[in-house]
């Protein structure tokens, strides 16, 4: 049965609908706002038990939330993501002179200020050289696309880039990326089957462990199928085994 439901504006997109926690009590989240190619610029709405809105979220600094997700910490901080368009000279990867790359953003705000805790920023840290991609065109540049923030157990972060084929580790102080497991030049020796591309949902699946979305589509490399995908990770010996993997009965990609 229906228990809830908000219709929004026309012409707004909504993702990321999930069940989160805020100041020990259950909490509905969900992304409002405009679709662009791949990504969204727009605001987090944040409702209580009895779908009243509590909380609108918004990145600082000047920049809109990214629609891929939000993590709210037991810290009453918010963990989000942003786009920002940056002109660059894209010739030396077959892009134009006068180019727009995008800069992809992580920030930590403070609820109750709005205050920017943490800001970590992909050009400048993350080659453009290491993405999958290439520029197309007058169009914007998304070489790295990331699509998810996991606060680890060490309180450090990890994100995933989806167009990098690679999960990164944060040091939560300082920005510095502590390692990088798959796509190029990574710092894990991956085992049989281990293999990802253009993934998604990167979260910690207990100690030693993450799960990952690993969508090997658009285009299609790696495996013909999608599957979702628990790893083991070693980060003292550099080593990722599988630990289970699946697959959709059709096979789907």
């Amino acid at each position: 049965d229906l228990v809830w439901f908000k219709p929004v504006r026309r012409g707004t997109a909504v993702t990321d609908l999930k069940v989160q926690r805020l100041d020990g009590k259950p909490v509905i989240t969900w992304w409002e706002g405009r679709f662009a190619v791949g990504w969204g610029y727009g605001a987090y709405k944040v409702f209580d038990t009895s779908y009243r809105q509590i909380a609108s979220i918004r990145p600082g600094n000047g920049l809109t939330a990214d629609l891929h997700d939000l993590q709210l910490t037991d810290r009453g901080t918010a963990l989000l993501l942003s786009y920002d368009r940056i002109k660059r000279d894209l010739r030396f990867v077959g892009g134009a002179r006068n180019g727009r790359l995008v800069d992809n953003v992580v920030q930590e705000i403070d609820l109750a200020t709005g205050l920017v805790l943490f800001e970590w920023h992909s050009v400048g840290q993350i080659r453009v050289t290491s993405s999958h991609s290439r520029p197309q065109g007058p169009r914007s540049w998304d070489y790295f696309h990331i699509n998810s923030v996991e606060e680890d157990t060490d309180g450090n972060l990890i994100v995933s880039a989806r167009d990098t084929c690679a999960l990164y580790k944060l040091d939560r102080e300082t920005g510095e990326v502590l390692w990088q497991l798959g796509g190029t030049g990574g710092d894990f020796r991956m085992g049989r089957d281990t293999r990802f591309c253009f993934q998604h949902d990167a979260r910690r699946a207990g100690r030693g462990r993450i799960s990952l979305f690993d969508n090997a589509a658009g285009p299609p490399v790696l495996r013909p199928r999608s599957r979702g995908l628990v790893l083991g990770v070693d980060e003292a010996a550099k080593r990722v085994r599988l630990v289970r993997q699946y697959r959709h009965p059709a096979g789907l990609l």
